[in-house]
């Protein structure tokens, strides 16, 4: 039997507005990534399924595992709901939450396309590592602090699933910025080149002109 049987293996599916969430849920499953489109940038989570939350009481509801950056999300929505086990600074738990809270007004799209560069792990797996480390209080893994460039929502995601972590976010802000600083840099060789050789072309003219004078 293949473990990744009904999984959505490199799914990546449209947009979902927070009123078509009852949507999203008939077609994602356990252990799928979320994509949250923010505006300015993308928040990242693993959907775990029906679970009772801290604040759904003994209800279970769709909900998802993420590494909390709250301090940010929580300016997007007044829906956007704080939790109790969040570490000093309020930023980098791994917590586990209701879909819709962590969703708020933002859209929404299952995004696994991390799994053509390497295969998943067995849904049973994400979800045991996932769910362990949102009921880890006090492990250092689940409380290491959130970094932009190296331990953001989308590390901790496709961690989760792929068992790498990396952030096609990071990597996007790193080419360009490499590609900006080779353009100056080309730019610096063209314009020293051009004075290169306006200044010799300067000398030239000025060593014909007093050849010319002593004739």
């Amino acid at each position: 039997m293949n473990k990744n049987r009904n999984r959505n293996v490199g799914k990546v599916s449209k947009w979902y507005t927070p009123d078509e969430l009852h949507e999203l849920v008939v077609e994602v499953h356990e252990g799928d990534l979320l994509e949250f489109d923010r505006g300015i940038y993308k928040h990242w989570a693993v959907y775990v399924g029906y679970r009772e939350t801290s604040c759904s009481g003994r209800r279970k509801v769709p909900s998802v595992v993420h590494r909390s950056n709250e301090a940010i999300n929580g300016g997007f929505s007044n829906r956007s709901i704080a939790v109790s086990n969040k570490g000093a600074n309020g930023i980098g738990d791994v917590i586990l939450q209701q879909l819709s809270h962590v969703c708020a007004e933002s859209s929404v799209r299952i995004n696994n396309r991390f799994d053509s560069e390497r295969e998943p792990l067995p849904t049973e797996e994400i979800i045991e590592r996932v769910l362990k480390l949102a009921n880890a209080r006090k492990t250092d893994i689940s409380r290491e602090p959130y970094n932009l460039l190296t331990n953001n929502c989308e590390h901790f995601a496709t961690n989760s699933r792929n068992g790498t972590a990396t952030s096609q976010q990071v990597n996007d802000v790193v080419d360009g910025v490499t590609a900006g600083v080779a353009v100056i840099a080309g730019l610096a060789l063209v314009v020293g080149g051009g004075l290169a050789l306006a200044g010799g072309m300067r000398k030239s003219r000025d060593r014909y002109s007093a050849d010319s004078d002593s004739d």
